[in-house]
């Protein structure tokens, strides 16, 4: 994607996000492509390529905007929390990841996009080299919870534990009750703190 950097820019990459995810909503993501999105948002085909090399470009980098948009939301939570949340690491995580799903539940065809984005896109470049999406904020939740990993495994071990939560969150996504959905989470939080529990540095050593 070539960034927009006039006003008048980023409000047209705007109205052919917007266009992808009606046509996501009203069809599917299979129905995606750079001459019905232009149609839908009623701009030139030329605009879209202007911004987009092609239709996988524009999906991963409609995916990349949502990612950041769910991060933004996840670290207001953090910022949020009570102090004593993060003497127990699983409350502070249920915490954030309650907070992006509710975010990514007001996105119009977020699920979809975010399914997308599971799929295709499960690491990208980030601060720290190659991450999840989820990848900042988990480091961000260790940290306050000062979790500590031997540094010959952190990279391993965050991997890990960013590939369960992104499944089974993912997973989760796909229940059709909120019980179910929550049973997934926990189950997700369970099996992570299993892992981390055994691979954590202990400080009193």
């Amino acid at each position: 994607m070539r960034k927009p950097t006039q006003k008048r820019s980023i409000e047209r990459v705007g109205q052919i996000f917007d266009a992808t995810r009606t046509l996501i909503l009203d069809e599917n993501i299979e129905a995606v492509t750079t001459t019905r999105v232009a149609e839908l948002a009623d701009v030139p085909v030329g605009s879209v390529y202007q911004f987009f090399t092609d239709r996988d470009d524009l999906l991963t980098s409609l995916a990349r905007s949502q990612a950041g948009i769910l991060a933004k939301a996840c670290v207001a939570a953090l910022d949020e929390c009570p102090p004593d949340i993060f003497e127990h690491w699983p409350s502070a995580m249920r915490h954030v990841m309650e907070s992006y799903l509710s975010a990514l539940g007001r996105l119009p065809a977020g699920i979809e996009v975010n399914r997308y984005q599971t799929q295709h896109m499960p690491v990208f470049e980030g601060p720290n080299g190659l991450e999840s999406p989820l990848g900042g904020l988990f480091r961000d939740v260790m940290a306050r919870t000062g979790l500590q990993f031997p540094p010959e495994r952190e990279v391993v071990i965050l991997t890990t534990l960013l590939a369960t939560v992104s499944v089974l969150v993912d997973i989760a996504l796909l229940q059709s009750s909120i019980e179910q959905r929550d049973a997934y989470i926990s189950e997700c939080f369970g099996l992570a703190q299993l892992y981390v529990d055994k691979s954590v540095v202990d400080p009193c050593k």
